[in-house]
């Protein structure tokens, strides 16, 4: 069956470099002071071909505010509004959320409470201003995940897409692994979920393979522009050639596509190409006006939609953690591969349970129930 290839946008913060944003500085507050500079920017994604454009809101929350003279209240709003100036109708704007930026505890200082609270702050900033979407990106901790995605589905009715970032082992900076991810946020009933940044295509490829078949919901894919020079740090992949390298994602079912750091322009354009060579091949759907706000969210797959027991629920005690992953992933995963899920559950309950012992700073799958003693919904909220 053909579908929609819906595009995304490429990177932002080396295009705001390019345009005078000084290192160090904080690019939302730079897209706050010249609307102008962001809105060019966002405007020749558009124009490349990108269906959602990503607001510069990655990191307007209130914890990387402080001390700033700036809320959230302020930029989110801003900045929502330079990008639906630069869509003008052609596009979608998603509220573009980051990591909070301080480590969650055990590992860090962060509480869940907390979190929740910030990315609560940021997404009611976010809807009220318009945001058609919001994108959870470059995330590292599933469990920073599970507090971002409850406080989005209770503090908005917008839809919600995720991704993470995985290292070339396999594994995301805190340990959580692709089928954790994907069990767990197929569970937690996000509308599409996938990987970005970190790698290039070719690296993600396996690792988007691995989470097809943990999650019947819709993949997102936006690789840097291969790896970077070791001795300069720039990228040197050329546009044509990430357009080759993302050809499998859409081989394998995977249509939305975008760039993150060291794509501009230009390889959105390149993407666009290939859409148009799909859909000229019958392969996938044209679209003739803008993309609808409807496609965002599946129409099939997701554990609300299928009756998923766990959603709003609090069992993620810390006497049921593991089986809340069993629970979150039995209605997905075929009954074959549900050893392996109790198998890996077991062995990383009993590797945490190791690592709080020795005090270490690495926990091997911090991600696969979130801490002990903690629930996956907070009392009260």
């Amino acid at each position: 069956m053909s579908e929609y290839i819906t595009i995304l946008d490429g990177a932002m913060g080396t295009m705001l470099q390019n345009a005078g944003l000084e290192l160090g500085a904080r690019p939302e507050i730079f897209g706050m002071e010249h609307p102008e500079i962001l809105e060019r920017i966002q405007r020749s994604y558009v124009e490349a071909g990108s269906d959602v454009i990503y607001a510069n809101t990655f990191g307007a929350n209130a914890h990387k505010l402080e001390g700033t003279g700036h809320t959230v209240q302020e930029l989110v709003p801003a900045n929502i509004a330079a990008a639906k100036r630069a869509a003008a109708g052609r596009a979608l704007v998603a509220l573009d959320v980051g990591p909070i930026g301080e480590l969650m505890e055990p590992l860090g200082t962060l509480s869940f409470d907390d979190a929740y609270d910030i990315y609560a702050e940021m997404v009611e900033a976010g809807e009220a201003a318009g945001a058609d979407l919001v994108i959870f990106e470059t995330m590292t901790d599933l469990y920073e995940v599970k507090a971002a995605v409850l406080a989005a589905r209770e503090h908005s009715s917008l839809p919600i897409w995720v991704t993470m970032s995985f290292e070339a082992n396999g594994r995301t900076f805190t340990g959580t692994t692709v089928p954790a991810m994907a069990a767990t946020l197929d569970g937690l009933g996000v509308s599409a979920m996938g990987i970005n940044c970190s790698l290039g295509p070719q690296e993600i490829f396996p690792m988007i393979q691995e989470m097809r078949a943990w999650t019947d919901l819709p993949l997102i894919v936006k690789p840097n522009a291969g790896l970077p020079d070791p001795s300069t740090g720039e990228y040197d992949m050329k546009a044509d050639t990430f357009a080759r390298q993302m050809r499998p994602f859409l081989e394998n079912g995977v249509f939305i596509l975008g760039g993150c750091c060291g794509t501009t322009p230009d390889f959105i354009g390149a993407l666009s190409g290939l859409r148009r060579e799909w859909i000229g091949k019958g392969l996938a759907q044209g679209r003739e006006s803008c993309i609808r706000p409807e496609e965002l969210r599946p129409t099939t797959g997701t554990k609300e939609d299928t009756g998923g027991e766990f959603i709003g629920e609090e069992v993620f005690s810390e006497s049921g953690a593991v089986s809340g992953l069993e629970a979150s992933a039995v209605k997905k995963v075929p009954e074959k591969e549900m050893a392996f899920v109790s198998e890996t559950a077991q062995r990383e309950k009993a590797a945490m349970a190791a690592t709080q012992r020795e005090g270490s700073a690495f926990v091997p799958e911090l991600s696969a129930a979130g801490t002990a003693g903690h629930p996956l919904r907070i009392k009260g909220r």
